[in-house]
């Protein structure tokens, strides 16, 4: 106890939480390379990954976290990317459902099967390869 008399922490009050329906959709789109999108299969590549028609990837969350969406995507390359493959960069267009029309854009790169999402305005996110 912190000293003080007749506290509990269970009787705090804690914000509401927002419902997984009602925070915005976070979305982000980028292309696979061509020697990687040929052996790409189109649909669904787990939670919030969908690979579409042209070597398209989307991969979309309802998050407030930019760096949740960047985890779901760097996951999916790090699953179907061999670590020998040559290296590889591509564009990242990133929209929001909270705001119509406003597009950001990131880079991602892929290094000995490490994932570096890299964005003009703040550090890079670095997601290690697996081993």
């Amino acid at each position: 106890m912190s000293g003080r008399s007749n506290y509990r922490k269970t009787d705090r009050k804690q914000a509401p939480r927002t419902p997984t329906w009602e925070r915005p959709e976070i979305r982000w789109v980028f292309q696979l390379p061509p020697t990687i999108g040929f052996a790409v299969a189109g649909g669904v590549h787990g939670y919030g990954v969908i690979v579409l028609p042209g070597s398209l990837v989307e991969v979309k969350a309802h998050t407030f976290n930019k760096k949740h969406v960047a985890f779901l995507a760097a996951e999916f390359l790090q699953k179907i990317v061999s670590r020998d493959h040559p290296d590889f960069t591509a564009s990242v267009v990133m929209t929001s459902s909270s705001e119509p029309g406003w597009k950001d854009y990131f880079e991602i790169a892929m290094v000995d099967g490490s994932v570096i999402v890299s964005h003009t305005r703040q550090s890079p996110w670095i997601f290690a390869a697996r081993r």
